[in-house]
């Protein structure tokens, strides 16, 4: 059901921001923005006979205004690498209406393992590579509705739900590999600690 990963992975994190959280302004506002984009979802309007999300234009007004900080340099790397990720995703979407036989998994979970592995390969830092990955998709799906309602007369909506899943899921893979990577720095420095706390008890 398209949906399903957005809505539960959404609840999970405003759950984690509203009770694990320190109580601040920041944590306020997080939590107020994620109900809000949760609630605006299945919002649309039209432009020259294309349908295109609420949220989806505020994902991108988002990412514009992440890069605000970028120097000249890092936003073309970050546009040349975006339209890649774009190019994978909507490759793989229109392979997928003309050749559903490589639907090996389930797709949203295909396409944001094809959007993770890109970004991470060209960006080690966590959230960067996060944004790249999400403003990728972004650009991948405006491109093939584009060329749907162009080339094949198909209509569909630019941000659906079955998109925002691919995102959610794009985001739980970052969420994962955010947590192994603590974990790691964790064991770590309690391995770093352990000598000196035997070599204090010994002198």
């Amino acid at each position: 059901m398209d949906g399903v990963f957005i809505y539960w992975f959404g609840w999970i994190l405003w759950i984690i921001i509203t009770f694990f959280q320190k109580k601040t302004t920041a944590r306020l506002v997080n939590a107020m923005l994620l109900l809000l984009l949760l609630a605006c979802l299945p919002l649309t309007f039209s432009i020259d006979g294309m349908t295109v999300s609420v949220v989806f234009v505020a994902l991108i007004a988002y990412i514009c205004w992440q890069m605000r900080s970028f120097s000249w340099r890092k936003i073309c790397f970050f546009l040349i690498v975006s339209w890649t990720i774009a190019a994978a995703y909507g490759a793989f979407q229109l392979v997928l209406i003309f050749d559903p036989v490589i639907e090996l998994l389930d797709t949203r979970w295909m396409s944001a393992g094809i959007a993770f592995l890109l970004a991470c390969l060209f960006v080690r830092h966590i959230q960067r590579s996060c944004l790249l990955a999400v403003a990728g998709l972004l650009q991948g799906e405006f491109v093939f509705h584009f060329v749907l309602q162009q080339f094949f007369h198909l209509q569909g909506v630019t941000g659906s739900l079955y998109f925002f899943d691919i995102v959610a899921v794009t985001v739980f893979f970052y969420g994962v590999l955010l947590t192994a990577k603590g974990i790691v720095q964790l064991l770590q420095e309690t391995a770093i600690r352990r000598p000196f706390s035997s070599l204090e008890k010994t002198s």
